[in-house]
């Protein structure tokens, strides 16, 4: 099952398990990009990435929903 992520960019799962490994286990960047198949271009852009003004209210309407489905104990419907 593919975890679902609120980000616009691709291979974010890839990116985050490469930075694990290297800063865990102490693999090549060059390595687990190669295994990633992702660009290590890519990857170190990545790294630098900012959000986006329409990434950060994707964000902010993401939170804001979940606290209204917690609130309610899981009923999240167009009365509420």
């Amino acid at each position: 099952m593919t975890k679902t992520t609120l980000t616009l960019v691709r291979h974010v799962e890839r990116y985050q398990a490469i930075q694990e490994l290297h800063r865990e286990k102490g693999y090549a960047i060059a390595a687990l990009c190669l295994l990633a198949d992702v660009a290590r271009s890519s990857y170190y852009k990545w790294l630098k990435w900012i959000p986006s003004a329409r990434e950060r209210e994707v964000r902010m309407l993401a939170k804001e929903v979940k606290r209204r489905y917690d609130k309610r104990d899981g009923i999240l419907g167009y009365r509420q």
